[in-house]
């Protein structure tokens, strides 16, 4: 699984021009297979990689298919600000902000809760930023 850490990791190396990434928690495994892979000529790359592209690749997506105004909204709540000032701040009523937010949920694929996307947005505010 992927946590916030490896993929706020991801983001920076990929921001970087890195190519590699190797998860300190399966270092010793990793090394090996990379090892093993050099041995039969063959290119290496981890599952713990091939996972955070694939993650990555996912939710980029998802973020593609929304408004700018629905990106400006996600990236406020992945700051951590409160979604009533953020209402403020863009100007919306409290119907406008809702269906704004079920509609961020339903592009982006969770359930349409009260702190579902707040929750989403921080988890995967490295790729949001």
């Amino acid at each position: 699984m992927c946590s916030e850490t490896n993929m706020e990791s991801f983001q920076k190396a990929k921001e970087l021009g890195f190519n590699t990434f190797i998860n300190l928690n399966n270092l010793n495994q990793e090394i090996d297979e990379c090892i093993e892979a050099v041995l039969n000529e063959s290119c290496f790359i981890s599952s713990t990689m091939l996972k955070m592209i694939e993650i990555y690749c996912e939710i980029t997506k998802r973020i593609a298919t929304l408004s700018t105004s629905e990106k400006i909204l996600l990236t406020e709540l992945s700051a951590g600000k409160d979604p009533k000032d953020i209402a403020n701040e863009m100007v919306l009523s409290s119907k406008s902000m809702s269906q704004m937010t079920n509609s961020i949920c339903r592009k982006i694929d969770i359930p349409e809760k009260d702190k579902a996307l707040m929750e989403w947005s921080i988890k995967y505010h490295s790729i949001l930023n």
